[in-house]
């Protein structure tokens, strides 16, 4: 495992990634390659990889904003198979120790924490996860950039983690906001790279 490195793979689930998708980010498809790339890499190099998702209920209150997306049990939640290892599995309390000791000794590649809210560390367990694993560097990825992305990387700088944010391998909705939250994530003290300055650097 490289030492102490975490990937944060952010949000790809079908309904955001997918041309067809209910909230489709606009050329989500273009990163799938970078996402496939990491994904891999991840678990040739036995780097963990925690995932983030939405997990909305039918009458969740943010469809008034965003519209119906990602209900928890349907195809639209569901991550693509570019981000999705072999075992991915939901994180409740009752198994995080045995969950985040899964991905410390590499019996275990990949979970996911649901959520209902744009930042998931109103998922208590996010900070929980964090402090058990205790990287030393975070490398995020996913979408969409000015929201999801954009909340995570901060939330990780706010508790005093290093983050860089792989910049072909996310995507927002908005170029003028999209700009907006990569320059906020900057001044937050996060960097920038690409994939393959990524990998070279963690080969």
């Amino acid at each position: 495992m490289a030492p102490n490195a975490l990937f944060w793979d952010v949000d790809t689930q079908q309904d955001f990634m997918d041309e067809d998708g209910r909230l489709a980010v606009p050329g989500a498809q273009e990163i799938v390659p970078n996402l496939e790339k990491l994904t891999n890499f991840a678990a040739e190099r036995g780097i963990p990889i925690v995932a983030s998702g939405d997990a909305h209920a039918p009458d969740d209150p943010e469809f008034e904003e965003f519209g119906r997306h990602c209900v928890a049990g349907t195809l639209g939640a569901e991550k693509i198979s570019a981000t999705r290892q072999e075992k991915c599995p939901a994180l409740d309390r009752s198994v995080l120790p045995e969950f985040v000791n899964g991905l410390m000794g590499g019996t275990l590649g990949q979970i996911l924490i649901q959520k209902q809210e744009l930042d998931v560390f109103t998922v208590p367990m996010a900070e929980e996860v964090l402090a058990r694993l205790k990287p030393e560097h975070v490398y995020v990825y996913g979408v969409a950039t000015e929201y999801c992305v954009r909340a995570t990387v901060l939330g990780l700088r706010e508790r005093g983690y290093e983050a860089t944010v792989i910049r072909d391998a996310i995507r927002g909705i908005d170029p003028d906001d999209t700009a907006e939250a990569l320059e906020e994530m900057k001044e937050a003290g996060a960097d920038l790279a690409d994939t393959d300055e990524v990998l070279s650097a963690l080969g």
